[in-house]
């Protein structure tokens, strides 16, 4: 036996892997978070101190999301390949060192280059984090795993604006970033000692090199494209250029596939009803999500009046519902499966959505928490039961690619959410506002209703979206855990581990 072997051995006496594993996966989810949300409270400070405009600094994000969202396809295929643990500290390692390098750029063009390092550590991370730390739990288990770690990603969407505040009162927007890099050292050295290196469970074939080209070249110019449209214009020459190149090497993309031995794309996958039923599910449930995290902040503070911190601070108890619901949700779905929980999460977050539009200039404090704790109860209700319900759908060999799955359906939920949400937005802000002020309305009245109107509107599409969430949830089939038995290449997985233990 290995000296590794011992040390993993002597260290499952005490702590088991399973919740070591998590503890790893956990430092790097809460990294992830506070990189996202300090980013957006550092974004005013970075446009002064380097002397730039607001049309290049945001650049810094969607530079961002566009490598994750093209890339985590990719890394979680090499993670399937070449084991998940070597993808995992790789991306852990780059997006320190990207983080670094961020904290002492000299000028925006180098922090865009710099983000796009961070965005590749940060893809590698995301594409391999569920198929870890869910993985390394049994079936049986994976919910609660999932809804735990829903908890991090709760209690980093708390921290990251409230820290990263403070940090660029105190300092500047440069120790947002290099807070980061202690996080990641230890992120790192930890993942590096403790993750076991499995061996490779997709053997079949070489990596798929015009398979990984053809997805970059369709998810690219797609990215592109919904996060232009809202500011050019959705029949702007360039979106719609954009978006007819999307789709010619999508159709590229599923030919080359059906013709590989072993395609990144995996489209035997999408014959699999619970795979297909609960990912759409996941992608609507972030685009309606995103409507309230955009729209909300304008509400309270131009619609309302209240001040930026103290509007901040209304939307915490959300999260706080989230983080409190999902253990208990995720620990249900172990034993009542995904089907009734995440469509009664969904039906939830849907009446959440409706009960805002009923919010108006006169709305108190009480009547904004109550429906923002129902969103939280349905959205912590949902989340934990559909992702074990997507990870348990597929066997271990695939884990890879359907834990970068989950991820690149949160990201583009988020990314084409926030796009429609401020279409929607605009376009019926600038409707109704010539409309009350036609009807002899001027004035604070006539901004204050024109917001409240457009917002209801926004929200009702939101709503509409989450109604395709609650059908694609219910049509997932109904099998419970009983049922979701392990295939024979989880049960020697699971066996490894137990003689590993042993």
């Amino acid at each position: 036996m290995s000296r590794g072997s011992i040390t993993l051995s002597q260290s499952e006496r005490g702590l088991p892997y399973k919740w070591q594993a998590f503890i790893v996966v956990a430092i790097g989810t809460f990294m992830s978070l506070l990189d996202s949300t300090m980013l957006n409270i550092a974004l005013p400070n970075i446009t002064k101190t380097l002397a730039t405009e607001i049309t290049t600094v945001q650049w810094l994000v969607t530079a961002y999301l566009l490598v994750i969202t093209s890339t985590l396809l990719v890394f979680g295929r090499l993670g399937d390949m070449f084991g998940r643990k070597q993808i995992y500290v790789g991306g852990f390692a780059l997006f320190t060192v990207g983080s670094a390098l961020c904290g002492v750029s000299q000028n925006i063009g180098q922090l865009i280059v710099f983000r796009v390092v961070q965005g590749l550590g940060s893809a590698m991370m995301m594409a391999i984090s569920p198929a870890i730390g869910a993985g390394s739990f049994p079936v049986k288990e994976r919910g609660k795993a999932l809804g735990l770690q829903s908890v991090i990603v709760a209690t980093g969407s708390m921290t990251g604006p409230t820290l990263g505040g403070f940090l660029i009162d105190m300092f500047d927007w440069r120790t947002a970033f290099f807070l980061r890099v202690p996080i990641g050292i230890i992120g790192t050295i930890t993942a590096v000692l403790i993750l076991r290196k499995e061996e490779p469970l997709a053997r079949n074939g070489r990596f798929d090199v015009f398979g990984a080209a053809a997805l970059l070249l369709t998810l690219l110019p797609f990215m592109l494209a919904v996060g232009q449209g809202q500011r050019i214009g959705w029949g702007s020459p360039i979106v719609q250029a954009l978006f007819s190149v999307t789709l010619i090497f999508a159709v590229a993309l599923v030919l080359l596939e059906r013709r590989m031995v072993a395609p990144l794309l995996q489209l035997s996958l999408f014959r699999n009803r619970l795979f297909v039923a609960a990912s759409s599910a996941s992608l609507m449930s972030f685009m309606a999500g995103s409507t309230t995290m955009l729209l909300m902040p304008f509400f309270l503070q131009q619609a309302l009046g209240y001040p930026a911190m103290q509007a901040g601070m209304m939307l915490i108890p959300q999260s706080i519902i989230v983080a409190l619901i999902a253990p208990i949700s995720g620990w249900l779905s172990d034993r009542l499966g995904s089907r009734v929980l995440a469509t009664s999460g969904m039906c939830l977050s849907c009446t959440g959505l409706l009960l805002l539009t009923t919010l108006g200039p006169e709305a108190t404090y009480r009547d904004v928490l109550m429906r923002l704790v129902i969103l939280g109860i349905g959205s912590g209700i949902f989340q934990s039961p559909n992702n074990s319900a997507i990870i348990n759908s597929v066997s271990r060999d695939k884990l890879g690619f359907v834990s970068s799955t989950l991820a690149m359906m949160r990201n583009m939920g988020m990314t084409i959410g926030t796009a429609l949400a401020a279409s929607v937005f605009a376009g019926r802000l600038a409707f109704h506002t010539t409309e009350v002020a036609a009807a002899g309305v001027s004035g604070e009245v006539l901004a204050k209703t024109s917001l409240i109107a457009a917002f209801h509107d926004a929200l009702i599409v939101a709503a509409v979206i989450c109604s395709i969430g609650i059908f694609a949830s219910l049509v997932r089939g109904s099998r419970v855990p009983a049922q979701e038995e392990e295939t024979p290449l989880q049960r020697a997985g699971s066996a490894r581990f137990t003689s590993e233990k042993e």
